[in-house]
């Protein structure tokens, strides 16, 4: 009974959140200076409302299952380091390029190094995913 009250609960905010982000993006003029009013100014602050509560809710939940079921956390708390130490590793591979696009738009070495390395973390997990999958395909085919 619990459970079902607070789907409930969730569902509510779940739609109280969209229809405050629909009429908002109805209202909004974003040529008009000062076009705000007090309504979008209202769902504009209880969306960072709902998302940092939100935020507070998932981290509070995480921790929690990590505290109560650590032997199993621990599977994904691996997972999160391996991911930290594949873009510590892309990070110090990748190079700070220096072209005339970047100039332009006035891009630093250090943020042009920072979105190679995420390029790079992007490409190699989905290298490292397509061969799971396809070792997945082929181990099932020879167990059988």
């Amino acid at each position: 009974m619990r459970n079902k009250i607070i789907n409930i609960v969730i569902f509510a905010l779940g739609v109280l959140a969209s229809i405050a982000t629909i009429m908002f993006a109805m209202k909004y003029n974003a040529l008009e200076e000062g076009s705000g009013s007090l309504f979008q100014n209202f769902a504009m602050y209880t969306t960072y409302v709902m998302f940092f509560l939100a935020l507070l809710f998932m981290a509070g939940f995480a921790i929690y299952q990590i505290i109560s079921n650590f032997k199993q956390a621990k599977i994904g708390l691996l997972g999160i380091a391996g991911i930290v130490i594949l873009f510590v590793i892309t990070y110090m591979l990748s190079g700070a390029s220096n072209s005339a696009v970047e100039q332009k738009f006035e891009i630093t070495s250090q943020l042009s190094k920072t979105v190679s390395a995420g390029l790079l973390s992007t490409y190699l997990l989905f290298v490292i995913a397509f061969l799971a999958i396809v070792w997945t395909i082929i181990s099932g085919r020879f167990k059988n």
